[in-house]
């Protein structure tokens, strides 16, 4: 019954680091089209373009707003990616943990130790604790990107009225 158990623990854990990875893609691929949104904003305000000339106090805050949106989105999707490491207390808490590997290099040169705490540790606690805190960060970074698109979108739309009201 415990094997089982451990069996779908690491199933979970599996399938969280698989989410975690899915995120990271989805968070790249947002700030990349988010840089390149910003790029082509700024390319559209040299002469001649959609956003040349802000004639007015709207016009030039709204293209403000605009740029301060997408940046946010960049700031989101960017964030996602970062490691998480949660460096403090990694050391002292290495002691009682060694699935995550920030605990696990603390295990180097005492690999006696560590395969004698295997063999008598229960190591379903251990998947179990490490699949909370997996799972608290997928959330974490499926909220940022679900913000950084939200952003995006907006400063987008933005954009887009901006364009329209300057070259009516």
């Amino acid at each position: 019954m415990k094997k089982d158990a451990l069996d779908n623990a690491w199933k979970i854990h599996d399938a969280t680091g698989e989410w975690t990875a899915r995120v990271d893609a989805k968070a790249a691929f947002a700030f990349t089209v988010e840089s390149a949104v910003l790029g082509v904003v700024v390319a559209l305000t040299t002469t001649d373009k959609v956003y040349d000339g802000f004639d007015s106090w709207w016009s030039t805050a709204l293209y403000v707003l605009g740029v301060f949106l997408i940046f946010i989105s960049i700031y989101f999707a960017g964030s996602v990616v970062v490691p998480q490491l949660n460096i403090r207390g990694l050391e002292k808490a290495s002691k009682d943990n060694y699935i995550f590997f920030g605990h696990t290099r603390f295990w180097e040169g005492r690999a006696d130790e560590l395969a004698e705490r295997l063999k008598s540790d229960d190591l379903l606690k251990q998947v179990s604790l490490q699949i909370g805190i997996m799972g608290r960060i997928a959330w974490d970074k499926h909220i940022k990107v679900q913000r950084s698109m939200w952003f995006a979108m907006t400063g987008l739309v933005v954009f887009v009225v901006l364009g329209v009201l300057m070259n009516v």
